[in-house]
């Protein structure tokens, strides 16, 4: 169980490198966009992007590594612009760790050996080269497009490169010195199916992908149930996070209390303890 745990908590680290709702108001139809126009497939991806401060469902998480196969549920909650919560839960019913994603840091709670981890972004160097922040990790979990270092797409357009893609819908490409990422979007709905990071230059072996499937009717608007998420090189993984019960409850802490009993690690020290587990 604690390889279990250690194995998960080393992938939820490395996410950088969340009974559907419904609702009666109007909802805007999706227009079939028959000829490339970047301009107007990123005016729907606006309009796709979820408008509900909270996001709150069940989880099942299953993580292939190495030659390992482990699944396990919990739950992710997230306030918009403000935390994402995400509860590992073992035997059913008791939480074995929580990762808990504010504006400011990052906190890994290992409930299993009583030990923590929070710290800025700026101290985790996996993070802080991908110039990643809680916003872009905010906008990997809601399925949006994101150019790292701004809150929003909104008003940031100007950022992506759009391209028709060989399979006939659009590629938007943002690039920084060291990363490339890239959003395959979906021609007719405007949705984004995959986002794939990159090096910026030469050929590295590392590389990371987001894929969403299984979209479903969230208060007029469409949410990926089911998100793929692959990191290729020495340290790879496969991992399926499949979700339900979704919704949007707002009784709930948005902050986690850490007790007193639990030793505080440095944040790198423990994420390298964590990789160079078997």
């Amino acid at each position: 169980m604690k390889k279990f745990i250690y194995s998960l908590l080393v992938f939820v680290c490395a996410l950088s490198l969340a009974s559907c709702g419904t609702s009666k108001r109007a909802v805007k139809e999706t227009k079939v966009v028959e000829t490339f126009n970047s301009a107007q497939i990123l005016q729907q991806a606006k309009y796709n992007l979820i408008d509900q401060e909270f996001i709150t469902a069940k989880m099942k998480f299953t993580l292939r590594s190495q030659g390992q196969n482990l699944s396990v549920g919990g739950s992710i909650k997230m306030k918009k612009d403000d935390v994402i919560q995400l509860s590992l839960v073992a035997f059913g019913f008791v939480e074995a760790a929580r990762i808990e994603l504010t504006r400011d840091e990052v906190l890994v709670v290992d409930r299993i050996n009583r030990r923590y981890i929070r710290a800025p972004y700026s101290q985790l160097s996996f993070l802080r080269e991908a110039e990643l922040d809680f916003f872009g990790l905010q906008s990997l979990f809601r399925n949006e497009l994101f150019a790292p270092g701004k809150h929003s797409m909104v008003g940031n357009e100007g950022q992506f490169t759009g391209s028709r893609s060989t399979d006939g819908n659009a590629i938007f490409a943002y690039q920084n010195n060291k990363l490339k990422f890239q959003f395959l979007v979906e021609m007719a709905s405007a949705l984004v199916q995959q986002v794939k990071v990159g090096a910026a230059k030469g050929h590295e072996d590392t590389a990371f992908s987001w894929d969403y499937s299984n979209f479903q009717n969230f208060n007029g608007r469409q949410f990926p149930i089911r998100h793929k998420i692959v990191l290729t090189g020495e340290k790879g993984f496969e991992a399926d996070m499949t979700l339900s019960n979704l919704g949007n409850d707002s009784k709930w802490e948005t902050r986690t209390n850490v007790k007193g009993n639990y030793t505080r690690l440095d944040a790198e020290t423990m994420i390298t303890r964590l990789l160079q587990m078997n």
